[in-house]
């Protein structure tokens, strides 16, 4: 499976993730259980969110940016003796 694929398929689940949001969101209108309210907004979060690193969104970048096999750059320590290739600084 190449890249593009990879990336269609993140975006069909995204509009899955936000379809079934709506889906809850208009269920709890309906039965007035509004305290469930959050429920939704966690999953329009983990399809949207820029600031979670497991967000669909920053998984699809992830791909566009050509760096998958790779460890992305927030995972490698700034503090380190030795850096990614392991040599010494």
């Amino acid at each position: 499976m190449d890249r593009e694929d990879r990336m269609c398929m993140l975006d069909r689940a995204s509009g899955m993730l936000l379809e079934a949001a709506d889906l809850i969101d208009a269920a709890m209108r309906m039965t007035g259980y509004t305290e469930y309210a959050g429920t939704a907004r966690t999953i329009r979060e983990k399809a949207l969110s820029e600031e979670d690193a497991g967000s669909i969104r920053n998984m699809r970048r992830y791909l566009e940016d050509g760096l998958d096999g790779e460890d992305p750059g927030w995972t490698c320590p700034l503090d380190s003796v030795k850096n990614r290739d392991l040599k010494d600084i």
